[in-house]
């Protein structure tokens, strides 16, 4: 990450990609104009996400219910369009030439109630159909691989070309946002990510697992 000179009382920034981005503080779960931009710009999107689904595969109710479920972090006016907002990112996947998306889980994220028993088993059967599509591909760590999953946070990887190697790295606090953009940096997530790819069930196994659970819920 590159701080760049700024003035007094100036927001701090960031260099991703060549471009000169604000390190925005962030405010009530929502993602910034920069995490938009990337979104929206990305030929693939590869993520790590232990604890709760990735936005790009949530459903208006469990996005609802998770943003709800802190009012501390989230005031109640403000989530129906933080919902929406969240809805529609999810078009960089159905557009005319799709975002790549790669997602790995951790199975609590899969196994806890976010809005109750009906909004996850309706989540979970999304899931499996959205994973249907061939620009999707998603992956699911079980518990019984140990401590290798606990052991890193979210994060999303952002490919601006063909390549392999990602461009940009996005990680959230719940008051701010890092963008990742040094080599260094870069290889780093990306050896993590292929660490837990190598980790995972391969896709149709992730498929199986996530049906269960939805069968028991």
């Amino acid at each position: 990450m590159t701080d760049l000179p700024r003035g007094p009382g100036a927001e701090p920034t960031v260099e991703v990609g060549g471009l000169v981005r604000v390190q925005r503080e962030q405010s009530e779960a929502g993602p910034d104009a920069d995490f938009l931009d990337l979104e929206s710009d990305a030929r693939y999107i590869q993520t790590w996400q232990p604890l709760v689904l990735p936005g790009l595969l949530q459903t208006e109710d469990y996005a609802r219910a998770l943003l709800g479920a802190n009012p501390a972090a989230v005031r109640p006016e403000r989530i129906d369009q933080l919902v929406k907002v969240r809805m529609e990112r999810k078009n960089v996947l159905v557009k005319s030439e799709p975002t790549r998306f790669w997602a790995i889980i951790w199975e609590p994220a899969l196994r806890c109630p976010v809005g109750g028993t009906n909004v996850q088993r309706a989540q979970l059967d999304y899931l499996v159909e959205a994973a249907q599509r061939p620009n999707v591909t998603l992956q699911v760590v079980p518990l019984d691989v140990g401590a290798v999953a606990g052991a890193c946070g979210a994060f999303v990887m952002f490919g601006f070309t063909d390549s392999p190697n990602p461009g940009a790295v996005f990680l959230e606090t719940l008051t701010s946002s890092h963008y990742l953009e040094q080599e260094a940096e870069l290889d780093g997530y990306g050896l993590v990510f292929d660490y837990l790819r190598s980790s995972a069930l391969n896709p149709a196994q992730s498929i199986d697992m996530i049906t269960a659970i939805a069968t028991e819920t």
